[in-house]
């Protein structure tokens, strides 16, 4: 799947990772994606909701498949290639009907309201100990040292691991996405992965183990556990969950803290309006979900005949689904490219609809949050930086974001 960008540093307050020609069109067949385009917020509204006739199977892309057949002619003559095969499968994401809603019976378990609430203390405790660090400071790379270790120390504590080993989550988390929206993956990307894989399967295993045996109140001690209908899952399972949560939980909230903050820095007078009234913290982070969208785009396929505004699709076909272009479309948003403090309809699609809507999103909510207030908080100003490479791109079509965001901080 390729698709030509007008920009390569197109929108950099989003960035979008699409061409402008897609937006507001109903559904129409492009054959250089090999998928219909459905860019419309009704029509992707419709689409996830209907998880039967639109199956998860290839959501990050139908040549998923390709990119792993490296891996797979590896099999034979490198044994890291069969360990890295345990990530081909990523749960919940890819999954369908009675899979799926096994897959969500453990997860649910971590992700109670309870759950949530018990990591407020910890995550207000890292918000100020990374604010702290960031205070005075020019040029401060907000990504880097905030917007990376805030979320990666969160998920690692719910994991149960030792919040110090948040930068080999991030290396694990950086390479086992490598494949994702990357069909034909380089040399460097496939090693990466291989190497994140097997550093990842080694450190977690054993972990799994102790916590079957002795449960702690964590994550992994939920999935090592039963779910309501006693069932268990493997370790093999317990290993891709893990890492599927880790990158859910860890790369999509650092996209959305710098995607934020972009806006908070960029539009006019918004700072100031959420400075004089903190009350306003909660609508600034359901549109900096909107805008900044971390995951952009997504796949479908279709397991019937459907028709999704008029259009009729094939059984079979895939349908390329723009969340990020959804959450701009004017027929839904009024001033769709605004954070708008005083939104009515904040039913964006970041965190997906349906038997698929993310499990973790209130915990991102709660993160994103409580960053804001902290900072706000404890700063006087915040603007961007001078500097040329101030706003840095990362990404792909699917996972484009805000890799690095330079600032200056006062107190």
């Amino acid at each position: 799947m390729t698709m030509q960008l007008e920009s390569e540093h197109a929108a950099l307050d989003c960035p979008i990772a699409w061409p402008r020609s897609v937006e507001g069109r109903p559904p129409y067949r492009d054959e250089q994606v090999g998928a219909w385009v459905v860019s419309r917020y009704a029509d992707v509204d419709r689409i996830v909701r209907d998880a039967t006739t639109f199956s998860s199977q290839w959501v990050v892309g139908p040549d998923r498949a390709a990119a792993f057949a490296p891996l797979m002619a590896k099999l034979a003559g490198d044994p890291r290639a069969e360990v890295a095969m345990t990530f081909f499968h990523i749960p919940l994401l890819s999954s369908d009907g009675d899979v799926h809603g096994r897959e969500r019976s453990f997860v649910a378990k971590a992700f109670t309201p309870k759950r949530v609430k018990d990591f407020e203390p910890t995550i207000t405790s890292l918000c100020e100990q990374l604010t702290e660090q960031l205070v005075g400071g020019a040029d401060v790379a907000f990504v880097r040292d905030f917007a990376v270790p805030l979320p990666a120390q969160v998920i690692a504590r719910g994991l149960g691991i030792p919040p110090e080993d948040y930068l080999a989550f991030k290396r694990w988390s950086d390479g086992l996405m490598g494949l994702i929206g990357s069909p034909e993956p380089t040399d460097d990307q496939l090693e990466a992965f291989l190497i994140a894989a097997v550093e990842f399967t080694d450190y977690i295993s054993p972990l799994i183990e102790e916590r079957r045996a002795t449960p702690a109140g964590d994550i992994v001690s939920a999935l090592a556990g039963e779910n309501e209908a006693g069932e268990r899952l493997s370790t093999r399972e317990i290993i891709s969950m893990c890492a599927a949560l880790l990158i859910a939980g860890n790369e999509t909230t650092t996209a959305s803290l710098a995607g934020t903050m972009l806006y908070l820095v960029r539009t006019p007078g918004l700072q100031d309006r959420v400075r004089a009234d903190a009350g306003l913290i909660p609508a600034l982070v359901e549109e900096g979900l909107r805008l900044s969208c971390p995951v952009q785009a997504l796949f479908r396929t279709a397991t019937d005949d459907a028709e999704v505004a008029g259009v009729k699709i094939p059984a079979g076909d895939h349908l390329y689904l723009y969340y990020a272009a959804a959450n701009r479309d004017g027929a839904q948003f009024t001033q769709p490219l605004l954070p708008r403090l005083d939104r009515n309809d904040k039913r964006h699609l970041t965190f997906g609809r349906g038997v698929h809507v993310c499990p973790g999103a209130p915990l991102a909510r709660t993160e994103t949050r409580i960053a804001l207030e902290t900072l706000l908080a404890n700063t006087s100003a915040i603007s961007l930086s001078d500097r040329d490479d101030a706003v840095v791109p990362h990404g792909n079509q699917m996972t484009a974001m805000v890799g690095e965001l330079y600032l200056d901080v006062r107190g």
